[in-house]
C-alpha cells in the first residue's frame, strides 16, 4: 500500500490539465483503515494509554482495538504524505472551486473554472492532512462533493465515480478522527453508488473492510463480520491482504463468541501473512543469486 501511494504523486502530477483524468482514484483515494490488522494488543505509546491501566487484552474494549487499528493506519499513511501547502491554498481552493461541467455521456468531464484541477484539490487536501488538520481536510471534499453534485449528470461515468470516490475519503477523515458514526453513511453511500456504477460489488475490499471497522468499533458485531466476510470473499486470497482480513474477523467472532471460528480465523490469518512473507522472501533470495 505503502510503496503504491508513493508512486501515486509522479501519476497525478502527469494528469494537470482541464479535463478530469479517467485514471484518478488511483492516486486520488485515501487508503482504508478498515484493512489495517486490528490489534490484539494494545498500542501502549498510544497517549490514551497512558492514562487506563489494562491489566489483559481481555479488557480492551472493542472501539479501542478500532482506535488502535485507526492510529495505526493514519501512522503509516503520514510517513509517505508529506506535502508542503499553505492553509490559504485551500480556503482558495474551497472558495472558487465551483461546478463540475460533464460535455456528453461520454465526453470530457472539467471545473468550469479552469484554474482549479482535481490533482490541486487531492495536493491542498493532503497537505491538511499532513498537518493532521482532519476537519479542514473533510471541508475541502465536502465543497468538492457540492461541486459534482451540480452536474446535470452526477450519476454518470466520471462524475459519478467522482462522488463515489469523493464519500470514500470522507469517510476514511472521519475514521482517521475515529468519528465512527459520521463515517458510516459515506461509506454506505460510497459503495452503494460504485455498486450502482458497475453492476456489481466486486473489486470493492477496502469499502466493505472500512464498513467492518465502523460496525466494530459500533458496536455492531454481527453487521462488522458480514463486511469483513465479503471482503475476504471479494480479496481472491492475495496473502497479506487476506491474512489481515480474517484477522479482523477474528476480533469480531471473539466479541460475539464464537471460540471455535476465533481460532480458526487467527490460524489462518497467520498462515496467509506467513506463506505471504516467505513467498516475498524466495523471490528476494532469487533476484539475489540472479545477480
Amino acid at each position: 500500500i505503502v510503496s503504491s501511494l508513493a508512486g501515486s504523486k509522479s501519476a497525478a502530477a502527469s494528469n494537470f490539465g482541464s479535463n478530469i483524468p479517467s485514471d484518478f482514484a488511483s492516486w486520488f483515494e485515501l487508503p482504508s483503515p478498515g484493512l489495517t490488522c486490528i490489534p490484539l494488543l494494545p498500542l501502549w505509546n498510544v497517549s490514551l494509554r497512558n492514562s487506563i491501566g489494562f491489566s489483559d487484552s481481555i479488557d480492551i474494549s472493542p472501539r479501542h482495538r478500532a482506535d488502535d487499528a485507526v492510529e495505526l493506519a493514519f501512522s503509516d499513511y503520514s510517513c509517505i504524505c508529506n506535502i508542503e501547502g499553505d492553509e490559504a491554498d485551500a480556503d482558495i481552493i474551497k472558495r472558487s472551486m465551483g461546478p463540475i461541467i460533464a460535455d456528453g455521456d461520454h465526453g470530457s468531464v472539467r471545473f468550469a473554472n479552469a484554474s482549479i484541477h482535481l490533482t490541486g484539490i487531492s495536493d491542498a487536501a493532503m497537505a491538511l492532512i499532513s498537518r493532521r488538520d482532519l476537519h479542514d481536510a473533510i471541508e475541502v471534499y465536502n465543497t468538492l462533493l457540492r461541486s459534482c453534485q451540480t452536474s446535470k449528470r452526477n450519476n454518470l461515468g466520471i462524475v459519478g465515480r467522482l462522488i463515489a470516490s469523493t464519500l470514500h475519503n470522507l469517510c476514511v477523515l472521519h475514521l482517521w478522527n475515529q468519528e465512527y458514526d459520521q463515517a458510516l453513511p459515506y461509506g454506505r453511500e460510497a459503495l452503494r453508488i460504485k455498486t450502482e456504477l458497475v453492476g456489481d460489488d466486486s473489486g470493492y475490499v477496502s469499502l466493505w473492510a472500512n464498513l467492518g471497522l465502523i460496525n466494530y468499533a459500533m458496536g455492531s458485531f454481527q453487521s462488522a463480520l458480514g463486511a469483513f466476510r465479503k471482503a475476504v470473499q471479494l480479496s481472491s486470497r492475495e496473502g497479506h491482504l487476506t491474512g489481515r482480513l480474517l484477522n479482523n474477523m477474528g476480533c469480531v467472532s471473539f466479541e460475539l463468541g464464537k471460540w471455535p471460528l476465533v481460532e480458526s480465523q487467527l490460524m489462518q490469518s497467520l498462515q496467509m501473512q506467513k506463506g505471504a512473507s516467505s513467498s516475498y522472501t524466495d523471490a528476494d533470495d532469487m533476484l539475489s543469486s540472479a545477480g
